[in-house]
């Protein structure tokens, strides 16, 4: 098992942050949107965070992405273990020794990053403030069995957001558009069809972070 020693190179870091009644969501930028065979949109919702630049720790990265996107800085909490999901797909709890909080997930980006062998490291949180999009045209808030979902079928920001999905706007959102995973969601939506232990554990974390976060919250 790795250490999360010297050596490993993280190419980008990312948070599960929890609040209301569950995880806050980037809603991708327009320019990233794409359109399908019969004309729809396709709008990408995923975890804050994006690329670690030089110089920058994975938690400095994590923090800046979170000012520019949301607005406001995060409390990172450690993860009791940390799983790892490298290609095949493999994936193993693993030690992690580079320093506190642990992450909950490490994932192997597999050559979507220019660094073929370079690694996402995704911690568990929430927000210091109230979440804005500063730089997204919104945001969303989602209860995990709705995000769970999304795994398996199809929706549109019209169905979800009757199902419970809250968005906060900066820019109109098409309400027939189509929800799509990306990035670390993405793959953690991968792991839940791969390796259902893991991808339960993982949950547990959420839920254990959520439950604090509303119980610093009514205090």
């Amino acid at each position: 098992m790795s250490d999360g020693i010297s050596g490993e190179r993280f190419a980008g870091s990312a948070c599960f942050v929890v609040g209301g009644s569950g995880l806050i969501l980037e809603v991708q930028k327009t320019h990233k949107w794409r359109r399908d065979r019969d004309g729809r949109w396709r709008v990408g919702i995923g975890l804050i965070g994006g690329s670690i630049e030089p110089g920058e720790s994975p938690i400095e990265a994590l923090q800046r992405e979170a000012h520019e996107e949301i607005g406001c800085p995060l409390h990172l909490l450690p993860a009791r273990s940390t799983i790892e999901l490298a290609s095949g797909p493999h994936a193993w709890a693993r030690r992690w020794t580079a320093g506190e909080p642990r992450p909950v997930f490490v994932w192997n980006t597999e050559g979507d990053w220019e660094d073929p062998e370079a690694k996402v490291v995704v911690y568990l949180g929430y927000p210091v403030g109230v979440p804005q999009p500063h730089d997204l045209p919104a945001i969303a808030s989602f209860e995990i069995d709705l995000l769970h979902r999304l795994a398996y079928e199809e929706l549109t920001v019209a169905a979800a957001c009757e199902a419970g999905a809250e968005l906060t706007q900066r820019e109109a959102i098409p309400p027939q558009a189509l929800l799509e995973t990306t990035g670390t969601l993405s793959v953690f939506h991968s792991l839940c069809r791969t390796h259902q232990t893991f991808a339960e554990a993982i949950a547990a974390e959420i839920g254990a972070v959520l439950a604090l976060h509303n119980e610093v919250s009514e205090g």
